[in-house]
């Protein structure tokens, strides 16, 4: 049960307020304390109590007249179908004497099922609107009907509009789920192997081609005997998705770390699925930002909100790019020489030109997805996408890259601008398979060099984050200047980026000839 809001403040109002409350609802109620041993009134020891609600009061004052729906996220992680009610009432309880002789909505009531798996729905304010909009002060209530009753709730939030919930998820939720790691007794399959007489779960197949399809990685973390779980994986023609898997008598959480490692994404990217409450516990203490869920979940799976994906071909091919990204390591690790003569024998060649039609989706992929090598430190949300691809000021350049084990498919979108004789990349978006590739090198060198028209000065937008360390260093070791907020620049000389490393093409255009 909680108050309903008629103001909704933007989120940093909020943490303002919320700080003040906190820190002087102590000095008050310790003031209020005093006077009420001096008075004798006890109600003067929630001094702070009454101050902050005597000002929540006066803000009704300032309640606008936008209509504001309720979205409503909860996991039911149990196997059976829950009811709740949900009640939206004005409080009577602080109402005064003259309020409560004026004609008073009457209550909303509407019966949520929840299938097991994930339950989400917006509630239209229309339904509510006569509560809502009275200025009367309400309640907005959860009753289950059964007893015994456990859920997680996600969301319970009061929103501006339907239409704007899909958009402020993406900016402020959690992000898209890049692998999804399995536990194997009791989860992928039932039984226990050293049991043996174990059987796969008839959805799983399913599940493993359908996450592949949509370019979400798959892995294992199991208390195992390695030999064992991974000869039955092979057994149930199933092996060939996994990557990485750690099976062995240790902590679950040292495995999941230990995927995310290999596989180059942050841990608030995975998902763990484990029957073992406990195992699932473990691993949300250890590991930062995981989601666990019980293996119950598995029917619903595919329609978690997080494992979307995509369509685009660098997502079906995601798996074997991985496995060619491990050929690699293992070419580097025996390769005789310096890396910067390795690179230089994996015949690395870039086709870099104008965006088309057909990028448009991997483009979204790249700009919502990329951390690490975002050079701007921007996410865009799919409202900002649409303009900034129809913006006539900007050259908008997608790279591809392969070499000789094989395509990585689109890899990079740059968007610079020309005036006056500089150069200014507003944003850069690398995907972090081709880190340490002297990939920007070759970039800054083409885009310096196509042009009829010279180019003084190099300029690149970049606002540093938590996770764009690797695209800072990058910068600093091709000599970028920090000369003011947000931006660093180079003054552009001839053979400047210069790389006998990478092979650079004009990227041919669904016509056939140059996008150029």
């Amino acid at each position: 049960m909680a108050k309903g809001n008629t103001l909704l403040l933007p989120s940093w109002m909020t943490s303002v307020v919320e700080w003040l409350v906190l820190r002087s609802s102590p000095i008050l109620d310790s003031l209020g304390s005093l006077v009420a041993r001096l008075t004798g009134d006890r109600r003067w020891s929630y001094l702070g109590y009454h101050i902050w609600d005597r000002v929540a009061d006066l803000v009704k004052r300032f309640r606008t007249n936008r209509r504001h729906s309720l979205a409503i996220e909860i996991l039911n992680p149990t196997d059976r179908t829950v009811e709740l009610v949900l009640q939206i009432s004005v409080d009577r309880s602080r109402m005064d004497e003259q309020s409560l002789t004026e004609d008073i909505p009457i209550p909303f009531l509407q019966t949520l099922r929840l299938d097991p798996g994930h339950f989400s729905e917006i509630v239209p304010g229309d339904s509510f609107a006569a509560i809502a909009d009275s200025g009367l002060p309400y309640e907005i209530a959860l009753d289950p009907l059964q007893e015994d009753t456990h859920l997680v709730f996600l969301t319970l939030e009061l929103i501006e509009s339907p239409e704007r919930l899909n958009e402020e998820q993406a900016e402020t939720q959690d992000p898209p789920v890049k692998c999804v790691i399995f536990d194997l007794d009791q989860t992928l399959w039932d039984g226990i192997l050293i049991e043996g007489d174990i059987q796969l779960r008839s959805e799983i197949a399913r599940i493993f081609e359908e996450l592949d399809r949509r370019g979400i990685l798959i892995s294992v973390a199991s208390k195992n005997d390695p030999e064992a779980a991974m000869n039955q994986l092979r057994a149930f023609g199933i092996d060939e998705y996994v990557l990485h898997p750690h099976i062995g008598w240790y902590r679950k959480s040292d495995g999941v770390k230990a995927i995310a490692k290999h596989l180059n994404i942050g841990t608030n990217a995975l998902l763990f699925i484990d029957d073992s409450p406990f195992e699932r516990a473990e691993v949300e203490r250890a590991v930062p930002g995981v989601t666990t869920l019980p293996e119950t979940a598995l029917d619903v799976l595919l329609d978690h909100p997080r494992l979307t994906g995509t369509s685009t071909s660098e997502a079906k091919a995601r798996r074997r790019i991985y496995k060619e990204a491990e050929i690699r390591k293992d070419a580097a690790d025996s390769f005789d020489g310096g890396y910067t003569d390795f690179l230089r024998a994996c015949d690395i060649q870039l086709e870099i030109g104008f965006d088309e039609s057909k990028d448009v989706e991997r483009i979204h992929e790249l700009v919502q997805r990329t951390n690490q090598l975002n050079f701007s430190g921007h996410k865009y949300s799919p409202r900002e996408i649409k303009p900034l691809l129809a913006d006539p000021t900007l050259d908008r350049h997608v790279i591809e890259c392969s070499d000789r084990y094989g395509a990585y498919g689109i890899v990079g979108f740059c968007l610079t601008r020309f005036e006056d004789r500089v150069l200014r990349v507003e944003d850069l978006m690398l995907s972090c398979r081709v880190q340490g590739k002297q990939i920007e090198r070759a970039l800054f060198a083409y885009l310096v060099d196509k042009g009829d028209t010279g180019i003084d000065l190099l300029e690149i937008v970049f606002n540093e984050t938590d996770r764009n360390g690797p695209a800072s260093a990058v910068l600093d070791e091709l000599g970028f200047e920090r000369t003011k907020e947000g931006v660093r620049q180079i003054a552009v000389t001839d053979r400047l980026f210069e790389t006998d490393v990478i092979t650079i093409e004009r990227r041919q255009s669904e016509t056939g000839g140059d996008s150029l």
